[in-house]
C-alpha cells in the first residue's frame, strides 16, 4: 500500500523505495543507505534497533521519519 501511494505521488523514479520486512529482509542490511525510502513495521524496527543497540551500545544512531 504505501509503496504504491510514494509511486502514484512522485515522479517516476525520483525516489528509491525498499521494502524492509520478512524472512529475506537481513539481504538489505548493507544496503539499506542508499534507498530514499524503507518501509518497514514497528516490530522490525524495535526488533533491529535492539540487537544494534546491544552490539553497538556505544556507537549507536538511528533516525526514523514516521509517517
Amino acid at each position: 500500500q504505501w509503496e504504491n501511494e510514494i509511486k502514484r505521488r512522485t515522479k517516476r523514479s525520483t525516489l528509491t523505495i525498499a521494502l524492509f520486512h520478512g524472512q529475506d529482509r537481513h539481504k538489505l542490511n548493507t544496503t539499506l543507505h542508499k534507498y530514499d525510502v524503507v518501509i518497514t513495521t514497528y516490530q522490525v524496527i524495535f526488533f533491529n534497533c535492539f540487537n544494534n543497540w546491544l552490539v553497538n551500545a556505544n556507537n549507536f544512531f538511528i533516525s526514523f521519519h514516521f509517517l
